[in-house]
């Protein structure tokens, strides 16, 4: 239950006050992995995503910022930055078989979100 409000709360948030595209790309996978497959320890479709979120972090290092922020563009290249250089981080450790690490690395990567996040509150 708590897991379909915050869905849901999300949804709405984006709809309100949408962040870049290739944020909400990146986000809708780090969301199932960081809400399903982590809790249920499923490290296996981890590895299998680990890839694509490095692809999508790329992106969002690419990606043009709207007028209405392009003052924070320097911290926001930062940011993003961080979100691709945890991403990979991840990616290594998901192809040395490391299920023991992989819970720290999801835990880093959701955390270089918020804060790539928190440059559009």
């Amino acid at each position: 239950a708590a897991a379909n409000l915050h869905s849901k709360y999300e949804t709405m948030v984006r709809i309100i006050r949408p962040v870049l595209k290739e944020v909400d790309e990146f986000h809708k996978v780090l969301y199932v992995v960081y809400h399903k497959y982590l809790p249920g320890e499923n490290y296996e479709a981890i590895k299998s995503v680990s890839k694509e979120l490095v692809s999508k972090a790329e992106a969002i290092t690419n990606a043009k910022l709207p007028k209405r922020i392009e003052d924070k563009a320097h911290e926001f290249e930062i940011e993003a930055s961080n979100l691709l250089k945890s991403s990979r981080e991840l990616e290594k450790i998901c192809k040395e078989d490391s299920n023991q690490n992989i819970n720290a690395a999801v835990n880093k990567l959701h955390l270089k979100y918020q804060e790539l996040g928190k440059i559009f509150d």
